[in-house]
């Protein structure tokens, strides 16, 4: 199962980058080749779609209150097997190598996968890695609105015989500038290198 998650997940990853070149044009992504960043840059910047939800206290966490800070997103879920606790390590990594300017980074994880992540679990599963993450989950709703925003796949699969189920989604960390701004996106195996410099070019 695990290697029909990460072939899967792989594929979408690289579905939604073609995805976002249909529909703004070839000049709309620019990639580290052409001297931009290290991720994937998108040159027709928005405003990243607003994502409201309560974490475990009850406390809103908002993106749009988040300006003047640079924000890494990912979409995953705790039971994930391979793609989100890679991802999660390497923002350990790269929040460590920050030092100073840690604090003008937030790192969001939110679950796609609400009917076994509740905000407890999935702020308890996001600080494993860092105390300093932000574990969220999003509902169906939320899910299906942010769906059209971001490109963003997710899809439970068929449980197998015990109940046990995985949810292909999309694998890619989501940028956001200090501006609100979707800025860069990083596909499953960019290397927490590749973030760290990115955000420390934004953020000195």
């Amino acid at each position: 199962m695990n290697r029909r998650v990460r072939s899967r997940n792989s594929r979408l990853t690289w579905i939604l980058v073609l995805a976002v070149v249909l529909a703004g044009g070839c000049d709309t992504i620019r990639d580290a080749a052409s001297g931009g960043f290290n991720g994937v840059e998108l040159t027709d910047l928005k405003t990243a779609p607003e994502i409201s939800l309560a974490d475990a206290d009850g406390n809103l966490f908002e993106l749009g209150a988040q300006r003047g800070r640079v924000v890494l997103l990912f979409f995953g879920y705790t039971h994930c097997p391979d793609i989100c606790p890679t991802t999660l390590a390497d923002w350990s990594r790269v929040r460590a190598a920050l030092g100073a300017d840690a604090d003008k980074v937030r790192f969001v994880f939110v679950s796609v996968d609400p009917d076994r992540d509740t905000p407890a679990i999935s702020q308890a599963y996001a600080t494993r890695f860092n105390p300093a993450f932000i574990g969220l989950t999003a509902d169906d709703a939320t899910i299906a609105r942010l769906r059209s925003g971001l490109n963003l796949v997710a899809q439970v699969e068929q449980a197998d015989s015990s109940g046990v189920y995985g949810v292909a989604h999309s694998s890619q960390v989501y940028l956001v500038d200090q501006k609100g701004r979707l800025r860069i996106l990083y596909p499953f195996g960019s290397t927490a290198g590749d973030m760290l410099g990115d955000i420390q070019r934004l953020v000195r």
